[in-house]
């Protein structure tokens, strides 16, 4: 049916995707969803939904173009702010355009669209989005994957070598331009020291110091939990739809994201603080503590 909308308003085609490989399964057109039928997204935004945002988009007297919906699966790939407005509106139908791939070239999409229009994405909010293509496309290079999340190749590479037993290691990877290249060997090097957390003059400037001995000990009383442990901790949650699909359960994986990893994250920070600034993130971060003890504590009380 006739949708109304040009090509650049449906903010699904055209130029803001560009010339990407996957592209070409967006089905032309748009037709009226009900809204019942919406099964829940496909997002990499961590935080969820913009409460603010929505409301500005609920109150903007245009139409809002169509959202991008996967359509073996009935999931939002990018318009979810859009549909949070709609029902704001009272809406009960909305305009669909469909989206035909895998999940995972759906996942891309939705992280294409989200980093070239609209909201934009949070760091973590790309960090999260690389780990996941690097766990479905391990053998793409981190220039490929950075294009595609909008962070640097260093950064790219820091996140897969800190990702070894969850990433395969692959001796070749394929670029931007599709072809597969040898990995370098130094490369190689680099991912063997960050998963170790050295300091190798491969990785990014910014990545914390190797800890010494005498953090070893605070690690325990700073994390709790081994990495590796809080990592698939925060997987299964993100997969959760009891928390991926509520409100408060978005709201609570971006606390626990927001959280720095390591020891040597948390030394880092407190080295790198402005003199001036002192104060004033202790009280912030006293404050932080307590609220998650009271937390921890409410937590242990419902499991007796």
């Amino acid at each position: 049916m006739g949708n109304g909308f040009s090509e650049s308003q449906l903010g699904t085609t055209g130029s803001q995707i560009g010339s990407s490989p996957i592209r070409h399964r967006v089905i032309d057109g748009a037709i009226e969803l009900p809204i019942s039928e919406i099964a829940g997204d496909i997002s990499p935004r961590v935080s969820g939904e913009d409460v603010s945002h929505t409301r500005l988009l609920a109150e903007s007297c245009s139409d809002l173009p169509p959202i991008l919906v996967h359509r073996p699966s009935n999931l939002v790939i990018d318009g979810m702010h859009r549909l949070k407005a709609a029902l704001l509106r009272g809406r009960r139908t909305i305009l669909v355009q469909y989206y035909e791939g895998s999940a995972e070239e759906a996942f891309l999409l939705s992280v294409e669209l989200n980093i070239a229009h609209g909201l934009p994405l949070s760091l973590a909010d790309r960090r999260t989005a690389a780990q996941r293509i690097l766990s479905t496309h391990p053998e793409w290079s981190d220039r490929r994957i950075g294009q595609v999340v909008g962070l640097d190749h260093k950064t790219i590479g820091v996140i897969r070598g800190k990702s070894t037993g969850e990433i395969p290691q692959l001796d070749t990877r394929r670029g931007r331009d599709g072809r597969r290249r040898q990995v370098k060997k130094h490369d190689g090097d680099a991912r063997k020291s960050a998963s170790k957390g050295g300091n190798d003059e491969n990785l990014s400037a910014h990545e914390p110091a190797p800890a010494t001995k005498s953090d070893a000990t605070s690690r325990r009383g700073v994390e709790g939990i081994a990495e590796p442990h809080r990592d698939s901790i925060l997987t299964n949650l993100r997969n959760d739809p009891s928390v991926r699909f509520s409100e408060s359960g978005r709201i609570l994986i971006r606390w626990l994201e927001a959280s720095p990893r390591t020891a040597e994250d948390f030394t880092k920070i407190a080295v790198q603080t402005p003199e001036h600034c002192i104060d004033s993130i202790l009280s912030i971060a006293n404050y932080n503590a307590e609220k998650w003890a009271i937390l921890a504590a409410q937590l242990n009380r419902r499991k007796r």
